[in-house]
C-alpha cells in the first residue's frame, strides 16, 4: 500500500505516531470473505468520524476493484465446469 509521504515508520517497523496520526488498520484482502469484513470495518470507522472521506474513497474504489477480480475469477470457474459438463454430455451422446 502506497503511504502518504508524512507517514514514515521508525527503525522498530512501526509507524511513527507524530507525524501520520493513527496507525492504518489492516484489510484482510486474500479472500472474498475477508475482504467484505474489511470494507465493513472501512465503513463503520468513516460513520463514527475515525476515517476521513477522501481515504474513505479511495479504500471503497480499491476493494470494490478487488471484489469484481473475485466476482471475475468465480466466474471463469463455473463457466469451465459448465464446459466440461457440456463435453462429457457430448461424448456420452456418440
Amino acid at each position: 500500500m502506497r503511504t502518504n509521504p508524512t507517514e514514515e515508520r521508525d527503525n522498530s517497523g512501526t509507524w511513527d505516531m507524530s507525524k501520520s496520526g493513527p496507525r492504518p488498520c489492516r484489510l484482510g484482502l486474500s479472500t472474498i470473505t475477508s475482504s467484505r469484513r474489511s470494507l465493513a470495518r472501512l465503513i463503520r470507522q468513516y460513520h463514527t468520524g475515525k476515517l476521513d472521506g477522501s481515504r474513505a474513497k479511495v479504500y471503497a474504489y480499491l476493494l470494490s476493484n478487488l471484489l469484481a477480480f473475485f466476482k471475475l475469477e468465480t466466474d471463469l470457474r463455473i463457466e469451465e465446469r459448465i464446459e466440461t459438463i457440456e463435453r462429457r454430455l457430448q461424448e456420452m451422446g456418440r
